[in-house]
């Protein structure tokens, strides 16, 4: 759909420049949206990568601490020291929260005292023998096992915590896929209906080329695929449609008299918008080694292109 420098100027005078400049502020509203969803995924996924990095150094240092006890090695106790270490930076490094950080400084005192009492139990071992350095290790109240156990499970539920946090952020945005799909379909529907076929060159009439009728049908079939994956997907990821709030900024402007600003505020604008949201969820199926979610986004992803470039031609 083409604009002449005469229509162009029509279209600026009949004050549709304000009504542009409201959809753009709406347009930097939805990508504000969808960058803090992003960067909450970003964030989560290094939280959850350090508390991983925590409950594999802590296995770490209590095998060595174990082989220090059995073969009198004490390099191994020396090195199980430092891995504590590590373990405790990465543990504290993943409060995502004030009240998180209390909770997980609790855990990483434990893992001191775990140290002090590995340390005590492997000269134990080694000086008084076997029989004795068993009862400290699985003494009911203070022993090397308890404590063993103790921050085990500390760091299973803080795992489990930033796991959830994790997939919440992503239903969230899959839920706001499977809006904005429904927009779109609702759309390109009726952006389809709406014109009719003609050069668009009788003043007063909103004729547009057949090409735009046969690309609005063409994206309609698109955004009915797009959302039926949706609702799988959602279902797929543990989410229920009307979980979340979402906005109404798509439908809006399709809702628009004039078939430029159609195409301007839908494949141009938030179709353009939706080609991030597909790579971010893309990019999180392959983190998250979810086949199914990484095929499917790539999928739509392809389509979104080809929307964008409606908008274009």
């Amino acid at each position: 759909l083409r604009l002449n420098v005469r229509n162009a100027l029509i279209l600026l005078g009949g004050g549709l420049s304000a009504m542009l400049a409201l959809l753009f502020l709406k347009d930097i509203l939805v990508l504000n949206q969808i960058r803090a969803t992003q960067h909450a995924q970003a964030t989560y996924r290094e939280y959850s990568d350090s508390v991983t990095q925590a409950v594999t150094q802590f296995a770490i240092a209590d095998i060595q601490i174990h082989n220090a006890a059995l073969t009198g090695d004490l390099r191994a106790g020396a090195e199980a020291k430092q891995v504590m270490e590590k373990a405790k930076a990465a543990l504290l490094g993943s409060a995502t929260a004030e009240q998180e950080l209390a909770e997980l400084k609790d855990i990483a005192a434990k893992m001191d005292r775990h140290s002090e009492v590995g340390a005590t139990m492997v000269r134990v071992f080694l000086l008084e023998g076997r029989e004795a350095g068993n009862r400290l290790k699985k003494d009911p109240d203070n022993g090397y096992d308890r404590l063993s156990k103790e921050i085990v499970a500390g760091l299973q539920g803080h795992q489990r915590h930033i796991q959830k946090l994790v997939a919440d952020a992503a239903r969230a945005l899959m839920h706001g896929i499977f809006v904005g799909e429904i927009q779109a379909l609702e759309g390109a529907g009726r952006t389809c209906w709406d014109f009719e076929v003609g050069s668009g060159t009788e003043e007063g009439v909103a004729e547009v080329p057949f090409e735009l009728k046969l690309d609005m049908a063409r994206q309609c079939w698109d955004e009915a695929r797009h959302c039926e994956i949706s609702v799988k997907l959602c279902q797929h990821m543990g989410g229920d449609i009307g979980e979340y709030t979402e906005f109404t900024t798509l439908f809006e402007a399709a809702c628009h008299d004039d078939p430029v600003f159609r195409l301007a505020g839908v494949n141009r604008a938030l179709e353009g918008l939706a080609i991030d949201v597909f790579n971010t969820m893309r990019e999180f199926g392959d983190i998250a080694g979810d086949p199914v979610l990484e095929f499917c986004e790539d999928w739509m992803l392809a389509d979104e292109v080809t929307h964008v470039k409606m908008g274009s031609d």
